[in-house]
């Protein structure tokens, strides 16, 4: 038996699909050959990938509107997500510009507070952050006391979102006790003001223990208002100063020891009643008696 297959064809046309077989038998076997020769036939064309079953419109139309079921929902999804995106950035720039608010309204007030200061003071800006500002303070020149004479006021102002502040004097500048003010922020200009007050107050007595530094072995401790006299090794002095010096008090010898031991000052008879710290060191250095 002679077989051959005259042609496959799959054509598709708009949503129906076709597939034509076309198969020439001829058959001049013998016996049996024919019909094994035919099975053999009908099992190859069925196993053909060419050969496909045709679709039904309906299942073309379900198959359709799934896919764009699928792309509709991603698209929804898709929207979903720039929404959230949206409203996320919405809520970011919301704390943005309040912050640029509360800036604004920071920097006004500092310019009211900068201003009212270089009424008496010159100042340097350190260091300026979201939360603290550093600055530097020296008195305008005075016909008796030289602004670069003096050393000058380090400040740190920092500032909470309740509104509040706290002003801190840099410890071991100008020669002022460490000390700090809390308030309200509407309170700062004042508070300002009475740290410059005192260290204004203090000016002539900062000065003359600066000048006094360059002389002497000397330790400045503000807080107890005592001037520590290093004379030697073991000879040490210690000088009380009143409030208010040197106007409206005065300095006097506190106490004398050597190797930590007290010694007795009865002898010790200064020139003049009331000695300024620059005499009474120079007075102690020269006393023959210590």
């Amino acid at each position: 038996m002679q077989i051959s297959v005259l042609t496959k064809i799959a054509r598709q046309e708009h949503t129906h699909t076709h597939t034509e077989v076309k198969v020439s038998l001829n058959t001049k076997s013998r016996g049996g050959e024919t019909s094994g020769n035919l099975a053999f036939l009908c099992c190859l064309i069925l196993s053909s990938p060419c050969l496909l079953l045709p679709l039904s419109p309906c299942s073309l139309q379900r198959q359709q509107s799934e896919q764009l079921e699928s792309s509709l929902l991603k698209a929804q999804n898709a929207l979903q997500s720039c929404d959230l995106q949206l409203a996320q950035l919405r809520a970011e720039l919301e704390v943005t510009l309040g912050h640029l608010i509360e800036w604004q309204r920071l920097r006004d007030e500092l310019q009211v507070h900068v201003s009212t200061t270089q009424d008496v003071m010159q100042i340097n800006l350190l260091a300026f952050n979201q939360s603290e500002l550093c600055v530097e303070l020296r008195p305008h020149p005075s016909s008796d006391l030289l602004s670069n004479e003096l050393e000058p006021l380090r400040l740190s102002v920092t500032w909470s979102h309740d509104n509040r502040f706290r002003l801190q004097v840099s410890e071991g500048t100008a020669g002022l006790a460490e000390d700090s003010l809390m308030g309200r922020r509407v309170e700062l200009s004042a508070a300002l003001l009475e740290v410059m007050r005192c260290y204004v107050g203090q000016a002539e007595l900062l000065s003359e223990i600066q000048s006094l530094r360059s002389s002497f072995a000397i330790d400045w401790r503000p807080a107890q208002h005592l001037l520590v006299y290093l004379k030697t090794a073991s000879l040490v002095c210690h000088l009380e100063v009143e409030e208010g010096y040197p106007r409206a008090g005065r300095a006097r010898l506190l106490s004398v020891r050597r190797d930590g031991q007290h010694v007795d000052t009865s002898g010790l008879k200064p020139p003049s009643g009331e000695l300024r710290l620059t005499e009474w060191l120079v007075f102690l250095h020269s006393s023959p008696l210590l």
